[in-house]
């Protein structure tokens, strides 16, 4: 009889124990970067991203002061967000070469992206190729930013790649086009104005640069979840579903329009926004 209740203390020391290891706390830590009017730590509540992270976070049980976003350089939030440092990084564009190391939560609204550049500047071109050649023969470049995605096509073509030059930011990229040491940067449309209406001289600049419409992509925003962070599928979840629970309200649009910016309605992605990632 001892023996017999011996075993069964036991196994009901081993289930417990296994049922506090299956357990996770409702905490995150996601890394972000100053990149207005999205997000950023001088923005009102950190800017509509941050703002709709921790509210759907909020929205499925978590504490806000348990909703941590630190904001440091991007290069280093992918850097530390790849070995696990951050839960999450955010917001990012969809990118098949992050999926080895992040998994994608559902998406919300981002921005119009394309090419930013002086009026004076005749642009005509039949693809991207066609646009590369036209760019190595006058001894131009294209400035984007170090570790931004922008869009797959541009990203991923060879010719395009030989006139591209790196900055560590969108603003320093404006800054390079208005001095004249670029004809022309990628950029999102509504960072582009943002910067450019904070410069003393912005009337000017918008009488002489202007955003090539249409735009190349509307993208939408995710949170990269890493793959190295304990339950990271748990808390992707909790995202999406907390998502959900604010477009049904209403409450991710009247976030957007309090920070000014315009919403458009996603429709979820064939794969449910990568939610069957492995």
């Amino acid at each position: 009889m001892l023996k017999k209740s011996y075993i069964l203390m036991i196994c009901a020391i081993f289930f417990s124990q296994a049922g506090i290891s299956s357990a996770y706390e409702k905490k995150i830590t996601l890394a972000s970067l100053d990149w207005e009017p999205y997000v950023g730590e001088s923005l009102s509540n950190n800017g509509y991203v941050a703002e709709v992270v921790e509210q759907a976070f909020m929205a499925v049980g978590y504490d806000k002061k348990d909703i941590v976003i630190k904001f440091v350089p991007w290069a280093r939030a992918v850097k530390l967000g790849i070995n696990g440092e951050y839960d999450a990084i955010v917001p990012e564009y969809l990118m098949p070469e992050r999926e080895k190391h992040f998994n994608f939560s559902s998406p919300f609204p981002g921005g119009p992206v394309g090419f930013y550049k002086k009026k004076s500047l005749n642009l005509k071109y039949k693809d991207f190729d066609d646009l590369a050649q036209q760019f190595q023969k006058a001894h131009w470049k294209i400035g984007v930013v170090n570790e931004y995605v922008n869009t797959v096509e541009f990203d991923e073509n060879p010719n395009i790649t030989k006139i591209k030059e790196y900055a560590v930011s969108d603003e320093l990229n404006v800054r390079k086009l208005i001095g004249d040491r670029f004809n022309m940067i990628f950029i999102d449309q509504n960072v582009a104005n943002y910067i450019v209406n904070k410069l003393p001289d912005s009337e000017r600049i918008h009488r002489d640069f202007e955003f090539v419409e249409p735009p190349l992509e509307n993208k939408d925003f995710y949170i990269c979840f890493s793959r190295k962070s304990p339950f990271h599928k748990e808390k992707m979840a909790d995202f999406n579903r907390g998502y959900r629970i604010l477009e049904e309200k209403g409450i991710v649009e009247s976030i957007m329009k309090r920070h000014n910016l315009k919403y458009y309605s996603i429709k979820q992605k064939t794969k449910d926004t990568l939610s069957k990632q492995k």
